[in-house]
C-alpha cells in the first residue's frame, strides 16, 4: 500500500521510522491504518481523523444606530475639511490681493519718479 518512510512515526518497539501501510479502511469520522514497521515486523495502527468542516463564515451586519454614528463622523470629518479649504483658498486670496497691490504701488511710485 504505502510507505511511511520519513513520516515522523517512530516504531514503539525498535524505533525505526521506516512504515508500510498493511491495511486501510474508513471508520467513523476517520481512517484506521495498519503499519507495519519493516525493520521488526511491529505492527501500529494509527486513525487519521477526517476534516470535514469547512470554516464557519461569520458576517455582521451594522445596527441602524452604530451606521448613523459612523455616517455622523464622516459628516463632521467633511465639515472640517471643507473649513480647512475654505480658510486655505481665502489665505491664498488675500495673499495674491496683497502681492497686487504692492506691485500697482510699485508700478505707480515708478511712473510718478519718470
Amino acid at each position: 500500500m504505502g510507505d511511511w518512510s520519513g513520516s515522523g512515526i517512530r516504531c514503539p518497539n525498535c524505533g525505526s521510522d521506516d512504515y508500510k501501510t498493511v491495511d486501510s479502511r474508513p471508520s467513523v469520522g476517520s481512517i484506521r491504518r495498519r503499519l507495519r514497521c519493516q525493520a521488526c515486523g511491529e505492527k501500529v495502527t494509527t486513525y487519521e481523523r477526517i476534516e470535514t468542516d469547512e470554516p464557519p463564515v461569520v458576517t455582521h451586519e451594522l445596527a441602524p444606530e452604530v451606521m448613523a454614528l459612523i455616517d455622523a463622523a464622516v459628516e463632521r470629518a467633511a465639515d472640517r475639511a471643507i473649513k480647512r479649504y475654505s480658510h486655505m483658498t481665502a489665505m491664498v486670496r488675500a495673499k495674491l490681493r496683497a502681492d497686487l497691490s504692492r506691485e500697482r504701488a510699485a508700478q505707480q511710485a515708478g511712473q510718478e519718479e519718470a
